[in-house]
C-alpha cells in the first residue's frame, strides 16, 4: 500500500487524513453526551441542561457528517488523478499488446480497480484504524473492565478478519481470475458489434463506458451459472454512460 504515499496523490491523502482526525472527534461526541446525561441531568432532572447538552452533540454530529462526505469526495479526486497519471501507460501498453496479437486490458482495468479502490470502503477503514487504539485508551480511562472487554472484541474481529482472509485466499484470487476472464469476451463481444464505433464516441458525442457494461454481462453471466433455478434473465434497457452504467429495467423468469 505504499502507493498511498505517491506524491502526485499525497495532499489528496493527507486532507483525508485530516478529515478522519476530525471525523473522529466528533463521533466522540454522542459518548460525551451520554456520560454527561447520566452523570447530571439524571441527578437534577434538568431539561435546561439536557438541551444545553444535546446542541453542541448536534452541532458535532453535522460536523462529521460533513467531514465524512468532504473526505469520501477528497478520496475519490486522488482516485481519478491516479487514473490521470497511469491511464496513459495503461493505454499505450495496451496498444502495443494488441498490435502484436495479443489483446489485453487487464492494465487499464487495473488502473480502473485502483480508482475505485481509492474511493472504496476499504481506504476509508484504514484511515478509521488508528483511531481504534485511542477509542480504547479512552474506555479504559473510563473503566478498566469496559476496556479489557472492548479490547478482547477487537482482538477477536482482527483474529476472525485474518482467518477469513486466509480461508478465502484462493477461491477469491481463482474467482477474480474466472470474473477478469468473463469480463475480457464480453468486452470482446462488444467490440466485435457493428454498431461498436458508436461506443468511442461520434459526432462529438463522449466515448460510454466499455468496461463497466462488460462488467454487468459478466456478472449477468455470473448470476445466470450460479442459480440454474433462473430459466431467463434480461437487463433491457442497460443506459451505458462515460462513467458508467445504469438498469432502466429488469426481468428474471424462475424455471
Amino acid at each position: 500500500m505504499h502507493w498511498l504515499l505517491a506524491q502526485q496523490i499525497r495532499p489528496f491523502i493527507k486532507l483525508a487524513a485530516f478529515a478522519s482526525l476530525l471525523l473522529n472527534l466528533a463521533l466522540l461526541a454522542p459518548a460525551l453526551y451520554m456520560l454527561q446525561v447520566f452523570d447530571r441531568v439524571f441527578s437534577s432532572g434538568s431539561i435546561e441542561t439536557l438541551v444545553m447538552l444535546g446542541l453542541p452533540v448536534l452541532v458535532m454530529l453535522g460536523l462529521g457528517y460533513c467531514v465524512d462526505a468532504a473526505r469520501g469526495r477528497t478520496l475519490a479526486a486522488a482516485g481519478r488523478r491516479v487514473e490521470s497519471c497511469l491511464a496513459p501507460a495503461a493505454l499505450a501498453d495496451q496498444l502495443q499488446e494488441s498490435a502484436a496479437g495479443r489483446g489485453n486490458a487487464d492494465a487499464l482495468r487495473d488502473v480502473a480497480q485502483l480508482r475505485r479502490l481509492l474511493a472504496g470502503p476499504g481506504v476509508v477503514a484504514l484511515f478509521d484504524a488508528p483511531w481504534v487504539v485511542i477509542y480504547l485508551l479512552i474506555i479504559t480511562i473510563m473503566h478498566p473492565l469496559l476496556g479489557g472487554i472492548a479490547t478482547l472484541g477487537a482482538l477477536l474481529l482482527l483474529a476472525l478478519g485474518m482467518f477469513t482472509e486466509y480461508a478465502t485466499r484462493r477461491r477469491t484470487e481463482r474467482a477474480i481470475a474466472t470474473t477478469r476472464d468473463t469480463q475480457r469476451r464480453a468486452e470482446a463481444l462488444l467490440r466485435s458489434l457493428r454498431t461498436a464505433a458508436l461506443l468511442d464516441g461520434v459526432r462529438g458525442r463522449p466515448a460510454v463506458d466499455v468496461e463497466a457494461a462488460a462488467a454487468v454481462i459478466a456478472r449477468i453471466t455470473e448470476v445466470a451459472a450460479a442459480h440454474p433455478e433462473i430459466a431467463e434473465l434480461e437487463i433491457n434497457p442497460l443506459l451505458v454512460l462515460p462513467d458508467g452504467v445504469m438498469a432502466l429495467d429488469s426481468r428474471a423468469v424462475l424455471d
